[in-house]
């Protein structure tokens, strides 16, 4: 390589790394600064287990998650199960999920004693709303209370 060329590849390395210290400079100087990670958001439901003549139930497994729905096939996902306590009530936190409005709880009634269960398994769609008071990648935070009216069986012995 003859002297010529090395002079000028030297000037044009040169060149090109002042162009680009300038953009560097140039893109940390912006109003709004890059963020990195995922949209996630905060949520709360809490709710209450009833059976048709309006008395609590307990030991009932509930199992929570968020729904996708798109033109082919509906999914959930990010699922957590919980059960109620001796009033009938559950509480579901999750302070770091995608941000998605439609959630599910899928619940059937357990007997502490192992008998069969005289209540239908179900589930119930619910739509949590779009999470508030977010900033950035926090979307921010929805909660919701429910009550899910448990029917029992038609076969119940």
């Amino acid at each position: 390589m003859d002297a010529f060329t090395k002079h000028w590849l030297r000037l044009y390395n040169c060149l090109l790394a002042g162009i680009l210290t300038i953009l560097g400079f140039y893109g940390c100087t912006s109003e709004s600064p890059d963020e990195y990670g995922t949209p996630h958001a905060a949520y709360e439901l809490k709710g209450k287990v009833i059976n048709t003549n309006q008395q609590p139930l307990a030991d009932v497994q509930i199992v929570v998650g968020q729904i996708e729905n798109n033109q082919f096939l509906q999914w959930d996902y990010n699922r957590d199960t919980l059960y109620t306590n001796s009033n009938g009530e559950f509480i579901y936190k999750n302070d770091y999920v995608w941000p998605r409005k439609l959630w599910r709880a899928k619940f059937t009634a357990l007997q502490k004693n192992g008998n069969i269960s005289i209540y239908k398994a179900d589930s119930v769609d619910i739509d949590m709303g779009e999470p508030k008071g977010g900033k950035g990648w926090y979307a921010g935070k929805a909660s919701k209370e429910i009550t899910i009216i448990v029917k029992e069986k038609e076969n119940a012995e």
